[in-house]
């Protein structure tokens, strides 16, 4: 049950962790930073749209398992 509670707060926090620091990097002067900076972007899409692919899928099977 406390899983249950903690995990959701625990990816909040590191999404809106690498959201700032996404910001940071852009507004460096640096090319490298910004290079960084939209690759983290890309990388945080992947992961976000993986991580919900699995979360439908896993929800699904669990209702299907309930039939």
């Amino acid at each position: 049950m406390i899983m249950a509670i903690a995990v959701p707060f625990i990816f909040h926090g590191c999404w809106d962790s690498g959201l700032d620091l996404v910001v940071w990097l852009m507004e460096k002067e640096s090319t490298a930073a910004q290079v960084v900076s939209g690759v983290l972007v890309l990388a945080m899409l992947a992961l976000g749209i993986l991580y919900t692919i699995r979360t439908i899928k896993k929800v699904r099977g669990i209702a299907r398992a309930a039939l």
